[in-house]
């Protein structure tokens, strides 16, 4: 089985290709990073699980590397909610990602997300769901804690903010 740096090392000519992040990498396959979005090989490493054929990473990545437009207002509304309801999630979701983003793992970042769900009497996934179009620009995504943690807290703060405001929030 090939290593998550072996991975990255094949898929670096696919993703440059695609125009994902430009000058920003060093073709180094020791130090494959990207200046503001974090650990290319910590992105194959989302991804990884997800992927049949190589010319699937860019697509499967590429929120990592440039904002992704604001979907539609009926792709955050989770099942049994409306906009207003949607609206209130995100903003938990907004209040929960700084914290989310320093989590070391996920394990630790979904017991927390878990608790602060129960705490306020949100259903897990309708909290999650709102969050992942706003950080990815899609419902379906690769992990969103780890996606998180490379976006950092700053940016996925922001995405949630740019989301809201197209919401009317």
């Amino acid at each position: 089985m090939m290593s998550d740096e072996e991975l990255a090392e094949l898929c670096l000519p696919i993703v440059k290709e695609a125009g994902l992040f430009g000058e920003e990498v060093h073709a180094e396959a020791s130090n494959l990073r990207f200046a503001r979005h974090g650990d290319f090989i910590e992105a194959i490493k989302l991804v990884k699980e997800r992927i049949v054929f190589l010319n699937e990473v860019p697509e499967k990545i590429a929120y990592l590397f440039k904002e992704p437009q604001v979907p539609a207002a009926e792709e955050f509304i989770p099942k049994k909610c409306d906009l207003t309801k949607t609206i209130e999630l995100l903003q938990v979701g907004k209040e929960l990602v700084s914290v989310l983003a320093q989590m070391p793992n996920d394990e630790q970042a979904e017991s927390f997300i878990k608790a602060e769900a129960e705490k306020r009497e949100i259903k897990l996934g309708d909290l999650m769901m709102p969050l992942r179009v706003a950080i990815t620009g899609s419902r379906v995504s690769p992990p969103l804690f780890g996606s998180i943690r490379l976006l950092g807290a700053e940016c996925s703060v922001k995405r949630v903010e740019k989301a809201l405001e197209k919401l009317g929030g």
